[in-house]
């Protein structure tokens, strides 16, 4: 088996840096194909690289999964009255959140499977909040050389409506992003 090494930024004075690399993961197939292409195009096996047997990166995989809201829906109307609506109960409040978390890990394992199919380690992490800001709050904090996002290829029209969140990424990111584009024929 061939170990992977990871893109190498060149300092100044010829010394090499370890790149951190940020990849963003979502429920879309294009945030697999985004991480798929960064392997791909960002990193290199050791046989590629005369010389280099240990890791010259460092390789994240982040997903920000939305809290869930802090007031209460009502769940449907009151078999008695349908004039009360009934609520979600704590347990079951509790209950969606572990679902979440559980959906959450199921997502970067299936990341992480993704880079060990390509010989790469990546660490995962998993952040509550906005994603468009939590992903750009992450890269900020890690100190991360490059962020990697995938792109849904949603119509200018559609973009403005939903979000984009690679779009956020672009403006507010404090380090450069790479948008991977979908490949054609798969835009939603």
């Amino acid at each position: 088996m061939e170990e992977s090494q990871a893109p190498v930024m060149a300092e100044g004075g010829g010394e090499d840096k370890k790149m951190k690399v940020l990849v963003a993961v979502e429920e879309t197939e294009g945030s697999l194909y985004a991480l798929s292409w960064a392997l791909d195009n960002l990193f290199t096996s050791a046989s590629d690289v005369p010389d280099k047997t240990e890791s010259l990166g460092r390789l994240v995989l982040i997903h920000a999964q939305q809290p869930l809201q802090h007031f209460m829906h009502p769940v449907g109307p009151c078999m008695t009255d349908p004039h009360h609506p009934v609520y979600a109960t704590s347990s079951v409040i509790d209950s969606v959140r572990r679902a979440q978390e559980q959906n959450s890990r199921n997502l970067l394992e299936r990341a992480t499977q993704v880079c060990r199919s390509k010989l790469v380690e990546a660490e995962m992490v998993i952040v509550d909040g906005d994603p468009k800001e939590m992903i750009c709050q992450f890269a900020e904090q890690m100190q991360a050389d490059l962020l990697v996002v995938g792109s849904r290829g949603l119509s200018k029209i559609r973009r403005a409506i939903l979000g984009s969140v690679s779009d956020y990424c672009a403006h507010h990111a404090t380090c450069p992003v790479l948008i991977v584009k979908p490949p054609k024929g798969n835009h939603p």
